[in-house]
């Protein structure tokens, strides 16, 4: 597994150079020239997980990224089978749950997609749903990858 010490580290330095975008999505030009997917995570919030590692290295932050997409990956399933099932309450609970997560991990657009599908479903407005529930998808698979290819493990 790569780390921040790692070539994607130097990709974080590159990024970090680089002027933002103002949307606080992250990496921008500088990853998508390199190669890298398209990031969705906010660099910022990784420094700040890194500076929590008491050793100075990359293992909490691949610990926090590695639990983060277990928990990802299990309530996208969920949102999956509640989306054929008509269940809106339960696509509610998996967008409450990654909401603060994804923050947490710097996925702050997709922090949003969660917040806005969990508002709407909470306040029953469960007519149309479907282009809030694709936006949400999107976006997490754009996570998913970008930490995948963070802790360079395969996009498949």
């Amino acid at each position: 597994m790569s780390t921040f010490g790692s070539p994607t580290g130097s990709l974080f330095r590159e990024a970090a150079s680089q002027p933002s975008d103002g949307a606080g999505a992250g990496f921008g030009a500088t990853a998508a020239e390199s190669g890298a997917p398209t990031m969705a995570l906010d660099l910022a919030q990784l420094e700040l997980l890194k500076s929590l590692d008491p050793a100075g290295g990359d293992l909490f932050v691949n610990r926090v990224l590695t639990t983060y997409l277990g928990s990802l990956e299990r309530q996208l399933t969920a949102v999956n089978v509640a989306r054929e099932r008509g269940d809106t309450p339960e696509i509610g609970r998996a967008a409450h749950t990654l909401k603060a997560a994804s923050a947490s991990v710097g996925a702050m657009v997709f922090s949003e997609a969660c917040k806005d599908l969990e508002t709407r479903i909470r306040g029953g407005q469960v007519d149309n749903l479907e282009p809030l529930l694709d936006h949400f998808l999107m976006e997490a698979a754009r996570v998913r990858d970008a930490i995948r290819f963070t802790l360079g493990t395969s996009a498949s």
